[in-house]
């Protein structure tokens, strides 16, 4: 053994070697296991971050680093128990953020100041109920959203403009968490040039769809982004025709639409028939003419017509002859120079006579004539064959089915005259619908094409039976026609409104445009820029579209020429399409 100093030197230099084969690997695989403490998943050890005199190292959820009996994570049912931090998201006693205190009790996330496992930045769920801090309008947690909660302080990135906690593009490891807007990669409600489009147009808080964190987001969230749409220069948008129209206010109300066709007002139309045979010698009228009830319209030649009026008027001389005769046997009776039997002889034909004046006014009554024109064949002995065939209502002759010199029976319709100052129009209900239809409720019928006629009435009869065959329900209206212009047996549409009009936030039809299944509006920022929006829709009426989120009143949005717009949203700009 050398004892010499440079021997003992050597050997203390080689022990020391000896002694770091095994003293390093060890340090190592220490340092490996605290640090594998901070990884979500990790058995944590009850000494590694568990101190102080709470402690009980029978109560400790290694997984998370919490205590077992806090451990809302292995143990659900506790969240009804414990009370609760709102403001954050997790339990009260687990609250760090609000109990600075107790950091030094759990295993942390020295990044956020949360318990590792409760790190809603950190650990992001699949499930928006398990985000209790996450602010689901504005996408980013709920204790760093300034717009949420104004009182809080966080510095101001000077190049992107948002809060410092938020800067997506400075601190790329939260980009991986936050929902960012596809142009410029920053939170979209944070984002100061293209803000999501509930957000810009105003929407009250809640009402529009939540925004997830990234992982946690449905197909159709992660595609709520929507990049601006830029012309090469304003001029390019009127070579195109891109059109624009302002976002109003229009009364609509909810509807119920259907088929339907007009007919005639049965209460006010009238078919005109001759009631005797004969010949027709004169018309006096045609299609189309104003009559007024008692208008001449034809004159007819009929035989059987002369002989009642010939019949008459001997009934009635005969009726005259047997009341003076039985006059003056009655005096004579008086003064009993004839018998009694010969009084009730005269007696007798008197009535007969009466009768038979009776049955020959009747059969006149029959043929058509008026009572004043019975009184005048009495008045001139008239016994003509000539019938005078007038209006029954004042209308418009809207049928002429005869012409002179044609022989008529009594049941021929001649003429079919019509008030057509109102109209019928039967509509055609599902009967699902039906149900919601009411005697006196307003009903509107369309017809035409590009322009439309409304006409308006009431309903007025809702059919008992459901038809067997279309299984419809038919509904009968009554609607003003003043114009004249309806006419009977035009199809068009029917709405029968089911709740009276309210002011509505409206755009034009041809402002709606589809893309990945969800309708889009491109409202005007500049004049040669266009935000596409997405916008909730509610009833469609006329021309409009009525919008419940998404746009502001007199934001201007593109109407005619905007599908050319939407294809920008799969291309670069407009100058490189069909728009150039």
């Amino acid at each position: 053994m050398n004892r010499t100093p440079k021997g003992v030197l050597r050997q203390l230099k080689a022990s020391a070697v000896r002694s770091a084969k095994f003293v390093v690997p060890a340090l190592a695989v220490l340092a490996v296991v605290v640090a594998g403490a901070r990884i979500k998943g990790w058995p944590i050890l009850p000494f590694v971050q568990a101190s102080g005199p709470e402690y009980d190292p029978a109560d400790w959820c290694r997984e998370h680093g919490v205590p077992e009996s806090l451990c809302t994570l292995c143990h659900p049912e506790l969240k009804e128990k414990l009370l609760w931090c709102n403001e954050h998201g997790l339990p009260e006693a687990l609250c760090t953020l609000c109990h600075p205190e107790l950091a030094n009790r759990f295993v942390m996330c020295t990044e956020h100041n949360m318990p590792d496992s409760y790190c809603t930045i950190c650990n992001v769920s699949s499930e928006p109920g398990d985000l209790p801090d996450w602010c689901g309008e504005h996408g980013v947690p709920e204790s760093l959203c300034t717009l949420c909660n104004p009182a809080l302080e966080s510095p101001v990135c000077p190049e992107h403009q948002v809060p410092e906690t938020l800067c997506t593009v400075c601190r790329p490891e939260l980009a991986e968490q936050f929902p960012t807007c596809a142009a410029h990669g920053l939170p979209p409600a944070f984002c100061p040039v293209c803000r999501r489009s509930y957000v810009a147009g105003g929407t009250a808080r809640g009402t529009g769809p939540p925004l997830l964190p990234k992982g946690a987001e449905s197909v159709e969230l992660c595609r709520l982004d929507l990049p601006l749409v830029k012309l090469p220069s304003p001029k390019t948008r009127a070579d195109a025709g891109i059109e624009l129209a302002p976002v109003e206010t229009q009364p609509l109300g909810r509807t119920l639409s259907c088929n339907a066709v007009a007919d005639f007002n049965q209460n006010r139309y009238a078919a005109v028939r001759p009631r005797v045979e004969g010949i027709v010698r004169q018309i006096r009228t045609d299609v189309g003419t104003t009559v007024r009830g008692g208008d001449l319209l034809a004159v007819i030649d009929s035989a059987s017509l002369g002989e009642a009026r010939a019949e008459y008027l001997s009934a009635r001389a005969l009726l005259d002859l047997a009341h003076k005769h039985w006059q003056r046997l009655q005096t004579l009776a008086e003064r009993q120079i004839v018998p009694g039997k010969t009084l009730i002889d005269a007696e007798t034909r008197f009535t007969e006579a009466r009768i038979n004046v009776s049955r020959a006014r009747q059969r006149l009554r029959n043929l058509g004539l008026s009572a004043s024109e019975i009184e005048a064949v009495e008045k001139n002995q008239d016994t003509s064959s000539l019938l005078s065939i007038t209006a029954p209502l004042d209308g418009v002759v809207v049928r002429r089915q005869v012409a002179t010199g044609e022989a008529v029976q009594p049941t021929s319709e001649l003429f079919a005259v019509a008030d057509l100052r109102t109209m019928w129009v039967y509509l055609q209900l599902y009967e699902d619908d039906v149900n919601e239809v009411r005697m006196g409720q307003r009903i509107t019928f369309l017809v035409g094409g590009d322009t439309q006629h409304e006409y308006r009435g009431t309903v007025t009869w809702i059919s008992p039976e459901v038809d067997p065959h279309t299984r419809t329900v038919r509904v009968r209206a009554e609607v003003d026609n003043a114009d004249g212009q309806l006419r009977a047996g035009m199809y068009g549409t029917g709405r029968i409104e089911i709740e009276p009009p309210r002011p509505s936030l409206v755009v034009p039809r041809l402002a709606v445009q589809w893309h990945e299944g969800a309708p889009v509006v491109f409202v005007q920022k500049a004049e040669d820029l266009f935000e596409p929006r997405r916008v909730d829709l509610g009833r469609k009426q006329g021309p409009w579209w009525e919008v419940t989120a998404g746009v502001k009143l007199d934001e201007r949005v593109a109407t005619t020429g905007s599908f050319l717009l939407k294809t920008e949203l799969q291309k670069g700009s407009i100058g490189a399409g069909c728009c150039e």
